[in-house]
């Protein structure tokens, strides 16, 4: 990631009786190594739209030249034809368009569109021939405003029109794109979709909604063409008429495979079948699916109208009724048509209006033909078949919802529509019959339940017959027939079916009389065996398998950098979209999804430097977001489970989760961190794969709810943690001529992951001890300590910042309902014009890079042009008064003058700039200026005396001055009141570009400044919590703060005083006051710096 650019403020500043103009960095983070993602989310309305820098680029939706097409920005439609949409059709995520069409590859970062509340997908174009998408042009921040010929967006037309409605449209719009749509065309396609998606055929409406803006792209379809109806629409083709299959009659020796009508043997023979009358599938569901050709169900969606079937003979029970003696069955034949729903009976289920379809058990009796007959049934001899529904039911089995009705569908009349595309069960009898609005996922069921009954005659009888001229030896065998299977299956011409018997009579004579003729004579019999081979079932099923994909997005409500402790607000967005499964239906289709599918917003801190498992989410993932992400500072925001597209819209549904205020961790030290959000939702899909077979459709994921092994995890949206330094003053105040403008921070100090906010929120920011007296405006900048520490300053609780309420300018002076407007007139130009003379001015203007020490014991140097502190060399050798300038490894240091009646003042005059490389110090030792920590009241005990005159002293005059990044402590009077100078104080110039890494740690200027303007480049301090809960005194405790990189990536740093650590202090200690008086009994002065006559009610 690129290193964050410095936001700066114009301050006016005076300590103690000083002046200055601050540029003071407003944020500071780590320098990370690449961009993780930008904002998701967001209404795409624009935010940051321009830099302040002149070499940066801007954007607009409206070009207020005119006509000019080169320069300045603008909006333009793209038309993208659906042949060149090189992915899922239905859903069009706003990362694929970037990088094509004129669109440009930035335009999901941060800083130049608000993502929050656009889920960034196009969905619903499925069936589109092109797409229109709006953007808004960039062009160069600089003279002539060049135009780049890309765009951010899809971006919102409402801000076409928010731009510039004093100039007519065709002037702010452009032709930059080789996918350029003209305005007229767009805005007649834009009509026509208006119209085709039945919103409004309305024109002065229509125009309405166009100037309004309210969208970023829409769907477009071909002038002429019809738009696509569902078949569950008997209307959608005239040639295509729904089937409706009826009964008709039942034969049943020839429309049930295996019946035996044999008046010898029967049996009973059953059958179901079912039909999808809606189906437009691959398979051959739209024909009957009967159980005893093997095939027993059908898939369907929600919304298909199905139908059952139920055909029994029981030649069984016939067997006898044509036979001599009649003889009857003993055992009777019982039925039942049930139904199921998921293996459980269910009578619900069973649809319409035959007598049968009532749940009921039936018997059926012996010789009776037409037993089962009635409203609903077809009879036949000993055999009966119904449907269900019956034909024309009524009330009928639709669902003739508002919802299914707008896309041009309607349920077929004679079949059961099947619930789940609609809310709840108003205006659908199918669900209202069933008491359930939604099939998905369940398995509906019909069958027949019977007695598996066969009869036979129980035997078979071969004759042996010799009945003739004399003859009377007639006889018979009797066969016991003992399974049906085998009952008849004599070939022999003498075997006849009966328990039968034969004898001779006389008939006559034969030979001419003399003998008697005999004649066979039969006695017929016919006993029957019946068995009951248990209960069979017959079922028919209708698998409504779920089916859809997913897709899941984030953002952060916030630019690039956010800071800790403060609030942030994250989201996101889920859509269930339709998914192919030509199994089932020809057309892509969305379902509910089951009550588990839940979706997760989770919040993390990415460590500086670290390497997540990829910056890019996976719709396919086998962890969830913390284990995908290989994150372990992972927490989870909020989670929303249960059905998803309730309403079951073929074209699924898309939901924002709302924002969730939250609190950018503030318990450890996050600077350069990245604080991060991302999505998922599991299951990631119904079905395992893209493939689709039948059994991937009735069993497994698609009928359970979807695959429980796949997360979709969306790609992490991040911001940078930064800081926002302060300053501090103390023992002094404020004076400016101008305004003062600095940046607090709002924060609940020391939380964790918790909403925002979730405890005590603070103010913190830059402050002074004392007074603020401004010519102008004063904003942001605290008086008397109001954004210091605790009341005691023993430092028993953490340290400080301000209660939300509190006053924080209760020693700013102020005019009437205004902050600041002092009315206080500016210091007298005297008071630095007899510094310059009484200490600068008296110095021999000979150049040398060496101080020169007086008998009088006052040292100074004059070095014209540019010079680093560590170059000057100390005095030489001055019998007459002993130098106390030392330096020790990296400081400068001057200690106490053994004689009192010396001047123990050192000037530097520098008639140039001045690059202050080393500390700068009043100690005894150089280990006292470099080796303890300059923030640590007590390390300046060293330095001791009896004398104020012995006090020492530095002055330092110059056109400007630098401090480089390693020097923590300067106790100097800074004076930069040169003419034709910058008169600038850089706190740190080493570099330019500083962040939390460089430029840390907190520096101390013990004494008096005098500039024009300071750039306070400082980033120590500003850290997280409110402190560290002590019971040292304010003198022991560490006040500031360092931070560096230490091998092996890892990060230090130490301050006990949390958020309220200063980046600079400017502190008036008593000793300037002391070696002031000390110079004024030399030769005192004293000078009215201004006058005020006050009224007695002041």
């Amino acid at each position: 990631m690129t290193s964050r650019s410095t936001n700066t403020k114009i301050l006016g500043i005076m300590a103690i009786l000083a002046w200055a103009f601050i540029f003071s960095a407003k944020c500071f983070a780590v320098d990370p190594p690449q961009n993780p993602g930008g904002k998701q989310g967001g209404d795409s309305q624009s935010a940051g739209a321009c830099p302040k820098s002149s070499d940066g680029t801007c954007y607009n939706s409206f070009n207020r030249n005119g006509e000019d097409n080169g320069t300045g920005g603008g909006g333009e439609w793209l038309k993208i034809p659906k042949e060149e949409i090189r992915t899922d059709v239905n859903r069009i995520t706003y990362n694929w368009l970037r990088g094509k069409f004129g669109i440009s590859i930035n335009s999901g970062q941060g800083g130049n569109i608000s993502w929050k509340g656009d889920p960034q997908v196009i969905t619903g174009c499925g069936d589109a021939d092109n797409i229109y998408v709006f953007i808004g042009h960039i062009f160069q921040n600089q003279p002539p405003y060049q135009a780049i010929g890309k765009g951010y967006g899809p971006h919102k037309f409402h801000y076409f029109w928010d731009g510039n409605r004093n100039v007519p449209p065709e002037k702010g719009y452009v032709n930059r794109s080789d996918h350029h749509a003209d305005y007229n065309e767009a805005k007649s396609e834009y009509f026509k979709y208006l119209k085709r998606t039945n919103q409004t055929d309305n024109e002065e409406a229509a125009e309405k909604r166009w100037q309004e803006g309210q969208f970023s792209w829409f769907c477009s379809w071909d002038a002429e063409k019809k738009p696509d109806c569902d078949p569950n629409d008997p209307t959608c083709n005239d040639k295509i008429i729904p089937p409706t299959p009826t009964a008709g009659s039942l034969n049943c020796g020839r429309d049930l495979p295996g019946v035996s009508t044999s008046p010898y043997k029967g049996n009973t023979v059953a059958e179901s079948g079912v039909i999808n009358l809606s189906y437009t599938g691959t398979l051959d569901f739209r024909n009957w699916q009967n159980t005893t050709k093997g095939k027993n169900y059908v898939l369907a969606r929600p919304g298909d109208s199905v139908r059952f079937k139920h055909s029994m003979c029981y030649t069984a029970q016939g067997v006898g009724r044509n036979l001599q003696g009649r003889p009857t069955p003993d055992k009777e034949n019982h039925f039942q048509i049930y139904a199921k729903r998921n293996g459980s009976e269910d009578s619900r289920y069973l649809f319409g209006q035959s007598e049968l379809l009532d749940g009921n058990q039936r018997t059926v009796h012996a010789h009776t033909q037409h037993q089962i007959r009635g409203n609903g049934i077809v009879s036949a001899d000993y055999g009966f078949t119904t449907e269900s529904p019956t034909g024309n039911p009524n009330p009928d089995y639709l669902c003739n919802s508002p919802i299914f009705i707008n896309g041009n569908n309607r349920g077929i009349q004679n079949g059961f529509q099947i619930p789940g595309f609609a809310t709840g069960i108003t205006n659908c009898n199918s669900a209202s019959r069933t008491t359930n609005n939604s099939e998905v996922g369940s398995v509906i069921s019909q069958g027949l339940r019977y007695d598996d009954i066969r009869t036979w005659v129980s035997y078979t009888t071969q004759y042996v017959v010799r009945c003739g001229c004399e003859r009377d030896e007639a006889y018979e065998n009797h066969f016991k027939q003992t399974s049906y299977d085998t009952a008849g299956t004599s070939s022999d011409p003498r075997t006849e079916w009966g328990q039968n018997y034969v004898s001779c009579r006389a008939s006559g004579s034969c030979h001419h009389g003399e003998d008697t003729r005999y004649k066979p004579t039969y006695t017929y019999e016919f006993p029957l065996t019946t068995e009951n081979r248990g209960t069979k079932e017959t079922e028919s099923k209708v698998y409504v398998p779920y089916n859809f994909n997913t897709y899941v997005t984030s953002f952060i409500d916030a630019e690039d950098i956010a800071f800790a402790g403060e609030q942030v607000d994250i989201g996101g967005s889920y859509h269930i979209l339709p998914r192919q499964n030509d199994v089932v239906a020809k057309n892509a289709y969305a379902t509910v999804t089951s009550s588990k599918e839940t979706f997760r917003i989770y919040e993390m801190i990415l460590p500086i430097y670290a390497n997540p498992n990829t910056f890019s989410g996976n719709e396919r993932s086998a962890q969830d977001v913390c284990q995908y992400y290989g994150i372990s500072n992972c927490n989870l925001v909020n989670t929303i489970n249960g059905p998803m597209n309730a309403s079951g819209n073929y074209s699924g549904e898309s939901k924002n989760t709302g924002t969730f205020s939250r609190t950018i961790p503030d318990n450890e030290e996050y600077i350069g961190f990245k604080y991060c959000t991302a999505t998922s939702i599991w299951p990631a899909s119904s079905h395992v794969g893209t493939t689709n077979t039948v059994d991937e459709n009735i069993s497994g994921p698609a009928m359970n709810g979807g695959d429980e092994s796949k997360y979709n995890v969306s790609d992490l949206s991040c911001i940078t943690i930064a800081k926002k330094p302060n300053f501090q003053v103390w023992g002094g105040g404020m004076y400016t001529n101008g305004s003062i403008e600095t940046s607090v921070s709002k924060k609940v100090p020391g939380s964790g992951f918790n909403p925002y906010p979730n405890g005590t929120e603070k103010i913190f920011g830059s402050w002074d001890e004392y007074h603020v007296i401004a010519g102008s405006n004063v904003s942001g900048f605290g008086s008397g300590a109001s954004l210091g520490y605790e009341r005691g300053y023993r430092f028993d609780v953490p340290t400080g910042g301000a209660n939300l309420n509190d006053s924080r300018n209760n020693l700013t002076v102020a005019s009437r309902g205004r902050t600041g407007y002092s009315g206080v007139p500016g210091l007298p130009s005297s008071l630095l014009a007899r510094l310059k003379a009484r200490y600068r001015d008296n110095i021999e203007k000979i150049s040398r890079l060496k101080i020169t020490t007086h008998d009088t014991g006052l040292q100074n140097a004059y070095i014209k042009g540019d010079v680093n502190l560590s170059q000057i060399s100390l005095p030489d050798y001055n019998p007459n008064a002993a130098s106390t300038l030392g330096v020790m490894k990296n400081s400068l240091y001057k200690t106490l003058s053994a004689d009192d009646s010396k001047n123990n003042t050192l000037v530097l005059y520098v008639d140039g700039t001045l690059n202050i490389d080393q500390n700068i110090c009043y100690a005894t030792s150089g280990y006292y200026c470099e080796g303890t920590s300059s923030t640590i009241q007590n390390n300046y005990a060293d330095i001791a005396t009896n004398s104020i005159t012995k006090l020492p002293q530095i002055l330092i005059f110059a056109k400007q001055i630098n401090v480089s990044d390693q020097v923590t402590r300067i106790d100097a009077w800074l004076i930069l009141d040169e003419d034709n100078a910058p008169n600038n104080l850089n706190t740190c110039s080493t570099y330019a570009e500083p962040s939390a890494l460089v430029c840390s740690q907190t520096l101390v200027f013990n004494g008096p400044v005098f500039a024009k303007s300071l750039t306070l480049r400082r980033t120590g301090g500003a850290n997280h919590g409110g402190g560290i809960a002590t019971r040292d005194n304010a003198g022991s405790r560490e006040l500031g703060t360092s931070f560096r990189h230490l091998p092996g990536d890892t990060y230090y740093f130490t301050a006990n005083d949390g958020s309220v650590a200063p980046g600079e202090i400017f502190n008036l200690r008593s000793d300037a006051y002391y070696w002031g008086m000390g110079q004024a009994q030399r030769s005192g002065i004293a000078e009215v710096v201004y006058q005020r006559e006050l009224a007695p009610r002041y």
